[in-house]
């Protein structure tokens, strides 16, 4: 049985990283976000200001940090969803997803959480040295497996798709790490759905 804070914790993190995703975008992008994000923005955070990309900016301003490590939440959030599919996934795949979403989290930390003191160094080397290359691994991994099990499972195919809806949703929004990361939470919700319409079978079948 699925304890109750893994079935949601899957769910919540596609949800609050489909919040976040336009709300970084318009603040990397400003006026260059997608239209569609933009708007998505304006109706979650009506003051929050379009007008300067920060991607032009040497240095970000607070409003990107304050945004930017809410973020922090999706991964805890992811974490959780992992361990507690650890069953349905198999206890190798489980053990490599929470060593690379504990890595992903850490890189993550460290762009959004300690590189407004430290500098724009660390930040580039938290995201494009370790979180940017582990989310790839971590798409690749969900991928790969998803292949595998195509046939055994429904959820197969969400997994196979947890690559290209990353790399979807990475271009939709023009921001990363919330693009690759709704992959992955895409994936982790359609298993955790399958999940508990198969552990709802046996009464199912009883009762009739």
């Amino acid at each position: 049985m699925t304890p109750p804070l893994s079935r949601l914790a899957a769910p919540l993190a596609l949800g609050l990283a489909a919040l976040l995703g336009p709300l970084q975008s318009v603040i990397w992008n400003g006026p260059d976000a997608p239209s569609w994000a933009r708007t998505v923005a304006r109706a979650i955070e009506p003051s929050l200001s379009a007008g300067i990309a920060v991607s032009a900016l040497a240095e970000p301003p607070p409003v990107y940090f304050s945004h930017g490590r809410l973020f922090v939440v999706v991964y805890l959030l992811l974490l959780v969803a992992v361990t507690g599919a650890s069953a349905a996934l198999g206890q190798r795949l489980s053990r490599v997803l929470r060593v690379l979403l504990a890595i992903a989290t850490t890189a993550d930390v460290l762009a959004y959480w300690l590189s407004e003191a430290a500098g724009p160094g660390l930040r580039k080397l938290a995201f494009w040295g370790i979180e940017v290359p582990v989310l790839v691994l971590l798409l690749v991994t969900l991928t790969l497996h998803g292949s595998r099990r195509l046939r055994a499972s429904p959820s197969g195919w969400a997994f196979v798709l947890a690559l290209p809806a990353g790399l979807l949703a990475t271009w939709a929004l023009r921001y990363m790490p919330h693009g690759p990361v709704l992959g992955l939470a895409f994936a982790l919700t359609v298993e955790t759905i399958a999940s508990l319409r198969g552990e709802a079978l046996p009464s199912t079948e009883v009762a009739s």
